[in-house]
């Protein structure tokens, strides 16, 4: 799939668009989100309307992402693959010491529940 086709896909339950990654707690809670429910990809240098402004800091720390570099009219967008984790829940560092767990519903990542995190525990790997 091309980079245009992701963007017509537009974002859902399974893809998300950043412009930029400059608040790593939005970025950790896009991949913990996308890793507790299905996995999905994360389209770096898209802003929310689809339109394509590039990359311009991306250094993911988990090494069982899988990124790709697309290029539109000389601008890098990082398409980010995120496998459904099998070590669930994952959580993002919202703040010092403040860490939470999310899912993906629909287009957005939503903080989880307690309840939900031990539902999260018991899936099978």
């Amino acid at each position: 799939m091309d980079l245009h086709e992701l963007i017509a896909r537009g974002e859902g339950e399974e893809l998300e668009f950043k412009q930029k990654t400059t608040h790593p707690h939005r970025i950790s809670r896009t991949l913990a989100s996308l890793a507790n429910t299905r996995g999905g990809q994360l389209l770096v240098g898209v802003d929310d309307a689809g339109r394509v402004v590039g990359a311009h800091y991306v250094e993911p720390p988990l090494t069982t992402l899988r990124y790709q570099e697309l290029e539109e009219d000389g601008r890098i967008v990082l398409l980010v693959q995120i496998p459904e984790s099998s070590h669930k829940p994952h959580r993002a560092q919202v703040a010092p010491g403040d860490w939470r767990g999310y899912v993906r519903v629909r287009d957005a990542s939503v903080q989880t529940s307690s309840l939900t995190e031990k539902l999260l525990e018991r899936q099978p790997s």
